[in-house]
């Protein structure tokens, strides 16, 4: 295979890869969105309004993490990732933060 045919190949695959990242389920989440859920919330609330979470995790017994994301390009060409952490004790948010990382994108090509 020629070159211009590996790179159409590998820009095709991840261009595939890209959109089934953009899940149905609706886990992705925004800033906005992450900004407006109030501490206090019910899981309920938080999943009708958002979506089932990308992950849960059991941190203890008491205390469960749904976990949103949020993928985008940013504008320096590397692949951006916010985490929305929302942490659930007794059925509601109790403390919510992020964190944001990024890719370049041709790493994160070669790497999946």
């Amino acid at each position: 295979m020629e070159i211009k045919g590996k790179i159409s190949f590998l820009f095709l695959s991840f261009m595939l890869f890209m959109f089934s990242c953009q899940s149905g389920g609706r886990e992705l989440m925004t800033k906005n969105e992450f900004d407006a859920v109030q501490t206090g919330t019910s899981v309920k609330v938080l999943v009708k309004e958002h979506g089932r979470p990308y992950e849960i995790r059991n941190v203890n017994p008491t205390r469960k993490d749904y976990i949103y994301i949020e993928r985008f390009q940013a504008p320096h060409g590397m692949r951006e990732d916010r985490h929305y952490i929302f942490e659930i004790v007794d059925g509601k948010v109790k403390d919510k933060y992020f964190y944001q990382e990024g890719k370049d994108t041709i790493d994160y090509m070669l790497e999946n």
